[in-house]
């Protein structure tokens, strides 16, 4: 089970240097009751990360003058093959890298904070926006693989 929220730029409330966990009280309810349209809505002031973006600025702020930048999209896969994935990073250097199903503190990738762990080695920053706070531990295959370990946040 989850529950999301389409981020447009005048629901952003704040920029943070880092998410909260979902609270043990969002949690109770959203867990409890009917899993309806009127449930969704009234959890989504429970979890302040779908308001924000956590922002880390780059270790060193060049100037980016150039008359090209190189942009790099990739659906990530949750980030959980840390070593493959910054190989073809790095092979690809890019100035801005758009990075989609990324996890922070999902047990299916290790309740790692993805993002922050690939973009360190790098020295880049990142600006990350929560989609949705899975309640679960992601598919079928991962329920399976991960049965008995819960989320430490959850998006």
């Amino acid at each position: 089970m989850h529950f999301s929220h389409s981020l447009r730029p005048d629901d952003v409330t704040a920029c943070v240097t880092a998410f909260e966990p979902l609270s043990e009280v969002a949690i109770a309810f959203t867990t409890t009751g009917p899993a309806d349209k009127a449930r969704h809505d009234a959890c989504l002031p429970l979890v302040p990360a779908l308001h924000a973006l956590e922002c880390k600025a780059p270790d060193m702020v060049a100037p980016m003058v150039k008359e090209r930048l190189r942009v790099f999209a990739w659906n990530a896969e949750r980030l959980k093959y840390d070593a493959p994935s910054r190989v073809l990073y790095g092979s690809v250097a890019p100035d801005v890298a758009l990075l989609s199903e990324v996890d922070i503190g999902m047990a299916r990738s290790g309740n790692r904070h993805t993002v922050r762990d690939f973009a360190e080695p790098f020295g880049a920053g990142f600006v990350y926006a929560v989609e949705f706070a899975e309640l679960g531990l992601g598919d079928d295959r991962e329920m399976v693989w991960h049965k008995g370990e819960k989320n430490s946040f959850g998006y």
